[in-house]
């Protein structure tokens, strides 16, 4: 199992500690889905506003930044780690730029791991 640590380490090497810094990043495990009951590699856990305009917004960590959630299954490799966390920052960048997360379909498909890491952990 990769740890939080190391991951941040890979994406610092890869020049994207900037965008780890945008999150609170925690590890939580199990994460399972309340829809279907399977166990997930991350979530990036939200609310829906209680005023106009009623968008979703992010949890706050205890830094006050968007919380990213990667359980056990999104750390069993470095490969999984870094594919979960683009895939949560997808969900962010959708609720911050569009008000919504986007769904797990558009998150797979336009999750792209940067070239430095896929060079890194092939």
């Amino acid at each position: 199992m990769v740890s939080l640590g190391r991951l941040k380490e890979t994406l610092a090497r890869a020049g994207y500690r900037s965008e780890w810094e945008r999150y609170d990043v925690v590890h939580k495990a199990p994460i399972i889905d309340p829809d279907s009951g399977e166990y997930n590699f991350g979530n990036s856990p939200h609310t829906m506003k209680t005023t106009h305009p009623y968008t979703e917004r992010p949890n706050l960590g205890r830094n006050g930044l968007p919380i990213i959630q990667i359980s056990n299954k999104g750390l069993r490799s470095m490969e999984e780690a870094v594919v979960t966390f683009f895939h949560e920052t997808y969900h962010h960048y959708r609720m911050a730029n569009y008000g919504d997360t986007g769904s797990e379909k558009e998150a797979d498909t336009t999750t792209v791991v940067p070239s430095p890491l896929r060079e890194a952990h092939p």
